[in-house]
């Protein structure tokens, strides 16, 4: 545990000093913190990337376009909208695709799905998807405006309202100024209106020799600052961490005090080998990542630039730039029909199952696992594969009725009055009933008999293949 606090301390350090502490680096920190505080803005990216056949097997150059703007200030209740559009190759969207988010909703607007399957091609070499889509697109999405992903709260955890978070960043600025102070890290410099920080192979070794050997020399007061920071921050939290989780903490890293001492001086000398060092960073060379941020009238910009070498080959290159306007944005409710993304699934399976359908539905399990994996083989060749529950009642094998069914374009009923599943095929009805496991109906392998299918069931080394 005092091991991991060392490495956890000293990930701190480097991201916090990566600016350093000279005139320029704490004006860069000014100048992002000012940045940081805006709440309500709109927005607009452009950013080009080109990727080399080398690191991808083929060359792609793409571009991307993205224009909103967004309310945070309650971080639990985000709204906002954008527009984006993107190109890859010669390749690009007709229509710019519209995400919205409201209510702990996120809704993209249907012509995402239409756009995004002209890549298809492109990307996996296959257009098994294209008609796909187009009937989905035509047909059961005609009235429909946006796919809605229902919950957004659900996959991320909930952020305190109250938390003070330009007193903790006035925090992390006090830390700097105390713990490294004089250390300059010759990366920021001063430009019109702002700062540019400029990243190489050969100036960032040169940064984190000079870090390490600032942090060996004066490790007591950097350690002394940065519990003191810790627990500043635990103090400015208050109530969201309990004092014992506080003393805890605190416990553990005066203990790992020692361990911290020996590892970055450790490090120091491992630094002291800055020949060899800069051999291997040799490799690299050429590799820049340069980031411009100013202030233009009342609007802010970020221009990144960036280009990756290895062994003297261009492996990609990027350039974005972003313009950040402080403006108010009232919520504005979805207007138009919307289909939740779950339901698009449902349908988009069926409509899949009709144009290209399965041929074959292969599924291997172990007695003692709890789901089976299963392949379905597609009319154009295709394979999907996927993940179903399973159950073994009297040594017989129950496997899930609706899913199989569907499938193979079955259409699947439930009477929920007598509790008897059905297959409808035009005026036959015929009776599929099993065994009822987590409201989900299971039938014996055998039972799709019933329905005309050939059953081929063989078992080897423990592995149950139908």
């Amino acid at each position: 545990m005092k091991k991991i606090i060392s490495v956890i301390l000293i990930g701190i350090m480097l991201i916090s000093t990566l600016t350093g502490c000279g005139v320029n680096e704490l004006g860069y920190f000014n100048l992002s913190k000012e940045i940081s505080s805006i709440t309500q803005y709109g927005f607009n990216n452009k950013t080009s990337m080109e990727i080399s056949k080398e690191l991808a097997d083929e060359e792609y150059k793409i571009d991307f376009d993205i224009n909103g703007e967004v309310n945070m200030d309650n971080l639990n209740d985000l709204y906002g909208t954008m527009d984006f559009t993107f190109k890859i190759n010669d390749v690009e969207i007709e229509n710019p695709i519209n995400i919205k988010f409201v209510d702990n909703k996120l809704y993209i607007s249907k012509n995402a799905l239409i756009e995004i399957v002209k890549y298809e091609k492109m990307l996996n070499g296959t257009e098994e998807y294209g008609k796909v889509v187009e009937k989905l697109y035509n047909n059961d999405l005609k009235d429909i405006e946006y796919i809605v992903y229902e919950d957004l709260s659900e996959e991320f955890v909930e952020i305190p309202n109250e938390v003070p978070y330009a007193e903790i960043y006035e925090s992390a600025y006090e830390y700097l100024a105390k713990a490294f102070k004089g250390f300059d890290s010759k990366l920021v410099k001063k430009i019109n209106n702002g700062y540019s920080i400029e990243l190489t192979p050969e100036s960032t070794l040169e940064f984190l020799r000079n870090l390490v050997t600032y942090i060996s020399v004066n490790k007591e007061t950097v350690y002394d600052e940065t519990m003191n920071y810790i627990e500043n921050v635990y103090s400015i939290l208050g109530e969201e961490i309990s004092q014992e989780e506080k003393n805890e903490i605190v416990e553990e890293m005066e203990a790992s005090r020692q361990d911290f001492y020996d590892f970055i001086d450790e490090a120091a000398l491992y630094f002291e080998e800055f020949e060899e060092l800069k051999e291997y960073s040799n490799l690299l060379n050429g590799s820049i990542i340069k980031q411009d941020i100013n202030k233009v009238n009342e609007s802010y910009k970020e221009v990144t630039r960036a280009e990756i070498v290895y062994d003297d080959i261009l492996m990609g290159k990027l350039l974005s730039t972003t313009t950040l306007t402080a403006k108010d944005v009232e919520k504005v409710p979805v207007t138009g029909n919307t289909l939740a993304l779950e339901e698009m699934e449902k349908i988009l399976e069926k409509v899949e199952n009709e144009v290209n359908p399965v041929q074959k539905v292969e599924l291997q399990w172990y007695a003692n696992s709890s789901d089976t994996q299963v392949n379905k083989y597609r009319l154009n060749g295709a394979t999907n594969w996927d993940y179903q529950p399973f159950v073994i009642i009297e040594d017989r094998v129950y496997l899930p009725l609706r899913y199989i069914g569907e499938s193979f374009g079955e259409d699947v009923d439930w009477d929920n009055v007598n509790k008897k599943a059905y297959v409808i095929r035009g005026e036959e009805t015929i009776d599929m009933t099993g065994v009822l496991v987590d409201s989900t109906t299971m039938i014996k392998i055998r039972d799709f008999e019933k329905l005309g299918y050939k059953i081929e069931y063989n078992q080897v080394d423990g592995l149950s293949t139908a």
